[in-house]
């Protein structure tokens, strides 16, 4: 009974030891990071987009979207409107990220003109992703009211990050990496050659019969997701942002990306309720619509899209010749 007690005990301190560690270094920006701070190094790529943000509070044009976003071309846009673009796409950039970056650098006296929101039908899915930027005080408190908070699921989560293995590893990368800054100062698709997106020949790296691999590989995790029912506390809480927008006078393009033709006939098939709800989703996005508010859809395909690497790397993510297609016909409202 005793050698028992012994391990626990030795378990335990061995736990507070871990939990100490990462807590004063804080690799994550969890405990010791309450403002978005740019002079701040953190392995927290959520906490590094808003940083992007508030460092080009002059940006009157800012892109959010998920990593479906990431191959828009700002600098593009910058030269198409005369307006300074920021791409503040980032992978897994969910409702939550998209919003609490956003406030962030309006929340600052940011003097945004325009937002592109790249919308996923899965933006409105909860995901295991969105308890990161919850946990993040820099960014939590940027968000919009959800409704009573679970303060034991809170803290549960918190202490599950201080024990966890990841962010020991976080931690020691932290220390040993010691440059200045992680944050991408110019944001996302800042060094695209877009000039070359739109030229005949242009196709991406994936050739294709590497791309058919990667639809099937893109299908598996994105579409039980693309599948699902939305979150309704997730509607109401997109649709407060965008009135809150539309109030302040900033216009919002609602940009729907496709899927691809294969990826899309899969999902309808294996999952015969998904079009149905993916339509609804975007009627109901429609009756956002004001004088500042546009929503403009490509479920059904961009034109001259022949689904081949010149628009496609796999099932979802689309090149720059794509999201410049669809962007094309819209700058000059921007």
């Amino acid at each position: 009974m005793k050698y028992i007690v012994a391990f626990g005990v030795l378990s335990l301190l061995i736990l507070t030891g871990i939990a100490g560690f990462n807590y004063s270094v804080d690799p994550m920006c969890y405990y010791h990071c309450p403002e978005v701070d740019l002079s701040k190094r953190t392995q927290n790529v959520y906490y590094q987009t808003a940083q992007t943000a508030v460092a080009n509070a002059d940006a009157e044009i800012l892109i959010l979207g998920s990593s479906r976003g990431e191959t828009t071309p700002p600098v593009w846009i910058q030269e198409m409107t005369g307006k300074k673009t920021i791409n503040l796409s980032q992978a897994g950039g969910d409702l939550l990220l998209k919003i609490a970056v956003l406030n962030s650098t309006l929340d600052k006296g940011a003097k945004v003109k325009t937002v592109i929101w790249l919308a996923d039908y899965f933006e409105l899915v909860r995901s295991s992703t969105d308890i990161k930027v919850r946990i993040t005080p820099a960014l939590q408190k940027h968000l919009l009211r959800e409704g009573k908070e679970n303060v034991l699921s809170f803290y549960l989560d918190h202490l599950q990050r201080l024990i966890d293995h990841n962010s020991t590893e976080a931690s020691l990368e932290h220390l040993k990496d010691r440059q200045d800054s992680y944050f991408p100062k110019l944001g996302t698709g800042g060094s695209i050659d877009y000039k070359s997106c739109l030229s005949p020949d242009y196709t991406s790296d994936t050739a294709i019969d590497v791309l058919e691999k990667k639809i099937l590989s893109s299908y598996g995790n994105f579409s039980i997701r693309m599948a699902s029912e939305q979150d309704e506390d997730y509607w109401r809480i997109f649709e407060n942002q965008i009135r809150i927008l539309d109030r302040q006078g900033i216009k919002v393009l609602i940009l729907v990306p496709p899927v691809h033709s294969d990826f899309r006939a899969k999902l309808y098939k294996e999952f015969p309720g998904s079009k149905e709800k993916t339509q609804k989703w975007l009627e109901r996005m429609e009756k956002l619509s004001t004088d500042n508010i546009r929503v403009k859809s490509f479920l059904d395909g961009i034109p001259s899209d022949d689904q081949s690497p010149s628009f496609w790397t796999d099932g979802v993510h689309m090149t720059c010749k794509s999201m410049m297609l669809m962007l094309q016909g819209t700058l000059g409202d921007l």
